[in-house]
């Protein structure tokens, strides 16, 4: 039988974008990957942050991998961006050769399909990008190289039919301050804060996809939310998903979409109270300590 292949991306993007798209056609709000894109996006990340991009070919079947090292706070993480793949061992072969090259750089930790610092945000499922359950070679690929699963995740729907009141509550001290982050040709986002007497105690970003709502023929935006403890209860995160909620429908999203994990019970709970709908879409993000680095915790 012959070896698996693996060469690096560079010498091919081509046979790169179409491996991506023939096995992402079905993966849920994303878009096709092109040569403008990866010019823009992939390129440009690959040159310059330490990472690897690689695609692997076997008896006809073939499957792409690239991952990266990024930062939390002083320490250096494995992230693994992406894994498609059309061959159960040209999955598992991509993900060991990942895992040799960052063992080589002093890795002791790996996430895969995790939030920060990702080169296909907003093209791989929008702003957070997870590994979805349909990609059955990659999952397969997580298990055999026991991975343990860091997410279980439930993406929620919320349908705007008509224009979103904001509700905040009536707290004394409360200021809401609604910051610009970026627009561009594949999304505008912005980031709304709490603050309860100058203090900041929640946020909520807030994505319109523009090029996902362009490929799918439908007006979609996402947020994602963070509120202190001590103002769980308050009406406060209520407050601001319905401000998020309503400056998207003025950017002209219908629709917004979320992600949480599906062990959060009252998350998901109050989220349905606002109109919300879980999808039956599954996805997933795993962890996994390298040797040397199984009492590392971050």
């Amino acid at each position: 039988m012959p070896p698996i292949q693996i060469i690096e991306a560079e010498q091919n993007w081509q046979r790169f974008i179409a491996i991506y798209n023939r096995c992402s056609v079905f993966a849920p709000y994303t878009i096709p990957l092109s040569e403008h894109l990866v010019q823009l996006r992939i390129v440009p990340y690959t040159h310059a942050n330490e990472s690897i991009a690689l695609i692997g070919s076997h008896e006809g079947r073939e499957g792409i991998i690239h991952a990266g090292i990024c930062m939390i706070g002083d320490t250096k993480i494995g992230h693994i961006f992406m894994l498609f793949s059309e061959s159960n061992d040209v999955a598992s072969r991509l993900l060991t050769q990942v895992e040799d090259w960052f063992k080589q750089r002093g890795i002791t930790r790996i996430y895969a399909f995790w939030w920060p610092d990702n080169p296909y945000n907003f093209i791989l499922h929008g702003r957070e990008t997870y590994g979805w359950a349909g990609a059955f070679p990659a999952t397969n690929a997580f298990r055999r190289g026991n991975y343990d699963l860091l997410n279980d995740i439930v993406v929620m729907q919320l349908r705007m039919k008509e224009e979103p009141t904001v509700i905040l509550p009536e707290l004394d001290g409360l200021e809401m301050k609604m910051k610009p982050m970026d627009d561009n040709e594949l999304a505008w986002s912005a980031r709304v804060e709490a603050h309860l007497n100058g203090k900041k105690v929640g946020h909520c970003e807030m994505f319109y996809l523009k090029a996902i709502s362009e490929h799918f023929n439908t007006k979609i935006g996402q947020i994602t939310i963070d509120t202190d403890s001590n103002v769980h209860g308050s009406g406060i995160a209520k407050g601001l998903l319905t401000y998020a909620h309503h400056e998207l429908y003025r950017q002209g999203a219908r629709s917004v979409m979320l992600a949480t994990g599906q062990a959060l019970f009252r998350a998901i709970k109050f989220y349905q109270k606002l109109g919300y709908e879980a999808e039956l879409i599954r996805a997933y993000s795993y962890v996994k300590p390298l040797p040397g680095g199984e009492n590392d915790e971050l």
